[in-house]
């Protein structure tokens, strides 16, 4: 997608905005030959949507103090370049001067005549789109090989990477399909990005699965090769009027498959990408989710486990648990457990977010309350605003500050956070569930009450505090 960014940016600064096409870009972006149709292969509209999505994503977090803003409107590929408005105090003009009339409009600066004006408007988007870049190629890399990627450069990786255990996706198979390899392939990288929205899991990339299309290989031999534990393969097929996905989890641990199902839609050709990442946010959800099938498994092993003898991921499963079936020595032991965890790794991001729960649940349930200079609710939005700090595009910190906001009285503070949560992670059953509760408890019924649903699709497995919500 950095490479997507760079190029059209790069194209419309140049004056050739009206020539960024599907054909060009497919040959110049994408690799392709010649003999490249985009009417028959895919790849630059599905990697259009993909970059709108996370452009959008961008500037709710990372970018959001950016001074220039970067879209690719529906119905082209030629990119729309604004400066961000802000509230600014009028100059002071020296008595009997009169301002001349602004001949140069902020979203067309590149068309005024000043060079050095023009020179910095170029340089500033420039460097508006080498950020963006950066974090879109970051998110493209993915967890391990995101830090992989930082420390050849000679950056220090942060340690808000996944503390969690790795799964490699293996490219799916398709079967009875003329364009089944575009699809594949789309599917694969789509299906990569959603399951890194679950921040906990190390997600291979793209690139290091790439060689098994087409391919079928020995798991265990792929699971030793990459340090993964959990193996996702697959098959698409067109069966009848729909688009299939059988989806399989192999844990290479138990040398077994954990895990099979099959997800179906009623195929249409003219929205085929709605179809595979409507399926593909539903398999990233079933396996990625706090109640999805890696995290059960994990958290089997907890029960066998001292609470002092928890690694700090299982420490955040524990949360998890708790979170089922809320007592007051549960809280107890969870809150040790997750403060030890952070004096032994003080930048780990979903410890602080969960952490920041438990403290507004000694206000909430009433749970241990503890004497200290400041009270659980300022608490908990200190870790909650330092888990944003540390991952800002983990939504998991940013609903746990939006919660905090609503329950202190600030509204608007509340709704900012919640909605960057449903950017970020549209498919954690947990998270939606949690934003549904905010909007419902903000007189906004039916918006809380679809997310709620939503959320239930999900997980069917899910809490009973789901019901709450609804009922509300």
């Amino acid at each position: 997608m950095s490479r997507f960014l760079t190029y059209v940016v790069n194209e419309q600064l140049a004056g050739r905005g009206d020539a960024i096409k599907g054909y060009t870009l497919g040959l110049e972006v994408f690799d392709r030959g010649s003999e490249f149709n985009p009417e028959l292969d895919s790849v630059v509209r599905v990697e259009a949507v993909r970059l709108r999505r996370a452009l959008r994503s961008y500037y709710l977090t990372e970018g959001k103090d950016d001074p220039v803003i970067i879209d690719i409107p529906k119905g082209g590929y030629a990119p729309s370049l604004s400066f961000r408005d802000r509230p600014e105090a009028p100059p002071r003009e020296p008595a009997g001067r009169q301002t001349p009339p602004d001949s140069t409009s902020r979203r067309g600066a590149l068309s005024g005549r000043n060079p050095l004006l023009q020179t910095l408007v170029v340089l500033t988007l420039l460097l508006a789109t080498a950020g963006a870049a950066f974090w879109l190629g970051g998110h493209y890399f993915t967890n391990r090989d995101r830090a992989a990627h930082l420390e050849r450069q000679g950056v220090k990786a942060a340690l808000s990477y996944p503390h969690g255990p790795a799964i490699a996706i293996l490219p799916f198979s398709a079967v009875g399909m003329g364009d089944g390899l575009t699809i594949a392939r789309s599917f694969h990288i789509q299906l990569i990005s959603d399951l890194t929205r679950f921040k906990d899991l190390a997600v291979m990339g793209a690139a290091t699965t790439a060689p098994y299309f087409g391919l079928i290989g020995d798991l265990q031999h792929i699971a030793a090769k990459y340090r993964a534990r959990y193996i996702l393969s697959g098959l698409i097929q067109r069966e009848g009027g729909n688009f299939m996905v059988l989806a399989h989890l192999y844990d290479s641990i138990q040398g077994r498959f954990l895990w099979s199902h099959t997800f179906s839609r009623p195929y249409d050709v003219a929205n085929i990408i709605e179809i595979q990442n409507a399926i593909s946010g539903q398999l990233a959800a079933s396996i990625g989710q706090p109640y999805g099938v890696i995290n059960r498994t994990e958290t089997r092993q907890i029960a066998r486990a001292n609470t002092r003898s928890l690694s700090s991921y299982q420490c955040v499963l524990s949360y998890y648990e708790y979170a089922l079936d809320k007592h007051a020595e549960a809280h107890a032991r969870v809150r040790k457990c997750l403060g030890d965890t952070l004096r032994r790794e003080p930048e780990y991001s979903r410890a602080w977010a969960l952490l920041s729960r438990v403290y507004a649940d000694e206000v909430r349930h009433g749970f241990n309350p503890q004497i200290r200079d400041e009270t659980p609710l300022e608490l908990a939005r200190e870790a909650a605003e330092r888990a944003i700090s540390l991952a800002p595009s983990d939504a998991t910190g940013h609903l746990s500050l939006g919660t905090i906001l609503f329950e202190t009285g600030d509204w608007r503070g509340a709704r900012e956070h919640v909605a960057v949560v449903l950017s970020l992670n549209p498919n954690d059953a947990e998270l939606l569930a949690e934003a549904g509760w905010v909007y419902a408890r903000m007189e906004m019924w039916e918006t809380g009450r679809k997310l709620v649903e939503k959320a239930r699709r999900l997980n069917p497995g899910h809490p009973p505090w789901y019901y709450a919500t609804l009922f509300a």
